[in-house]
């Protein structure tokens, strides 16, 4: 679908097709996640109300370091659900189309709370945890003899 957006060739941007396969790589590598506890797991598959615990799971394990994996996950997982919701629509598939509202229902419930919200926390955290490095004693002083410099050369000039 996201192809569909690029429009002609002159029309896209440079990095378009790259931002494409990279998304579809991510997509990519929570099916293989997953598929280490469902076997023969599709991304069709995964995109149901009965695995959402297992996209949870499988996402934070991936994104173990990295916010920006888990808020991309989720975002990426979003456009899939309104991709299948289309589907279903074309396919005139009730079943499907009842399946996938319960998911975006259960999505937009319980993602933040159990996917960004830890994960930034996580981060954050972290962040407070690191040593932060100061400015060495010599280039402190070095420092303050320039800002007594300007100060002085402009208490000259008025």
């Amino acid at each position: 679908m996201q192809v569909c957006a690029l429009r002609r060739k002159h029309v896209k941007k440079k990095n378009d097709m790259h931002r494409i396969s990279q998304n579809a790589r991510t997509l990519a590598r929570l099916v293989i996640k997953a598929s280490e506890q469902l076997p023969m797991v599709s991304l069709n598959k995964l995109l149901c109300k009965d695995n959402f615990d297992l996209v949870v799971s499988s996402t934070l394990s991936l994104s173990q370091n990295s916010v920006t994996l888990a808020n991309k996950m989720g975002h990426l997982l979003g456009h899939c659900l309104m991709i299948k919701n289309g589907y279903s629509i074309r396919c005139n598939s009730n079943e499907m189309a009842e399946e996938t509202r319960l998911l975006k229902v259960l999505f937009d419930a319980e993602w933040k709370y159990r996917v960004n919200a830890p994960m930034t926390r996580q981060k954050t955290v972290r962040d407070m945890n690191e040593l932060k490095c100061i400015p060495e004693t010599n280039d402190l002083v070095k420092f303050r003899d320039y800002i007594k410099q300007i100060i002085e050369s402009s208490s000259c000039l008025s």
